[in-house]
């Protein structure tokens, strides 16, 4: 990597607070083009998102966001598969991946889901905290599983090369999707349930199912995830722990900046994951660190 440190995280929530609000380029936010800048190479997953939304509220999430993309051209570029990542990458911009958090934001519709294909969202989250169509939520209707529209919706996901993502999804949900899926999946903002008891972290039974499919797993920041009172120890013990399981090649950073208030208390922002970098460094070696943030989450997009 030339003695830069690379970046490639699977979730942020900058694109839905953006609007009206303040600008990609520089805010006062997590997230933002010039700080993230001292990454190189870098790619980030920008999340569509809205409480309870439905497809009114993608629309125009996505057509500003187009604009900011647009306006700053010079730093940042729209990547649908592997080789715009990597062109990204030898121009020197952020490689600018798009997702939907909730499929409640495209009405849990197969054609909604084609449209946002269409405008090059790559990752589809089942579900946010609330149940929806398509599943129950790690949060809402907690027992119920995928719907015969969920399954539906999975199949179709996998025709258009988009990844279904498990994070935030029931527990019944989830097995549902590992039993339906023929592809990889992703869980892009998750932790290890065994070290911290919550339904939005995985069981160990369930990180080795996901990575049989050959997905990875992002690794999320969100310290109401990781302990008490969260530190970059906290996050390194998540790793280490899904490495004893066999994560070598399947985990990757899903930060969730802009989406959290509660970071280890090391992060304030996008500039401090290379205080991350050089603990992962410290305690797993250079390769490893490379390998989760970047190569692993590079290489399943190789796969698009």
């Amino acid at each position: 990597m030339n003695g830069k440190i690379p970046y490639f995280d699977l979730h942020c929530d900058t694109a839905s607070v953006i609007p009206g609000r303040c600008r990609l380029r520089a805010n006062d936010l997590h997230i933002d083009l010039e700080r993230g800048g001292i990454f190189t190479p870098r790619a980030q997953v920008f999340a569509y998102f809205s409480d309870g939304g439905s497809y009114a509220d993608y629309v125009p999430q996505h057509e500003n966001f187009m604009r900011e993309l647009e306006k700053n051209d010079d730093l940042v570029t729209l990547c649908k598969d592997g080789k715009a990542v990597r062109k990204a990458a030898e121009e020197g911009k952020t490689a600018a991946i798009l997702m939907v958090e909730g499929a409640e934001t495209l009405d849990g519709s197969t054609e909604r889901l084609r449209e946002a294909r269409e405008d090059g969202v790559r990752i589809v989250t089942i579900t946010w905290n609330h149940a929806n169509k398509l599943s129950g939520s790690n949060v809402d209707k907690r027992d119920e599983g995928l719907t015969p529209a969920g399954r539906e919706f999975i199949r179709e996901c996998e025709k258009l090369g988009v990844i279904p993502d498990v994070s935030h999804l029931s527990d019944p949900g989830f097995w549902d999707l590992i039993e339906t899926a023929t592809k990889p999946i992703i869980a892009t903002h998750s932790n290890a349930r065994a070290l911290w008891n919550h339904t939005r972290n995985l069981t160990d039974d369930m990180f080795k199912a996901l990575i049989a499919t050959g997905g990875i797993v992002g690794i999320n920041l969100y310290g109401a995830f990781l302990s008490d009172e969260p530190c970059i120890g906290d996050v390194i013990r998540h790793i280490g722990h899904f490495l004893d399981l066999g994560g070598e090649k399947h985990l990757a950073i899903g930060a969730d900046l802009d989406g959290c208030d509660i970071l280890p208390r090391e992060i304030n922002a996008v500039e401090d994951m290379t205080k991350l970098y050089e603990a992962v460094v410290s305690e797993f070696g250079e390769g490893f660190a490379e390998d989760i943030f970047y190569n692993n989450a590079a290489a399943l997009f190789d796969t698009l």
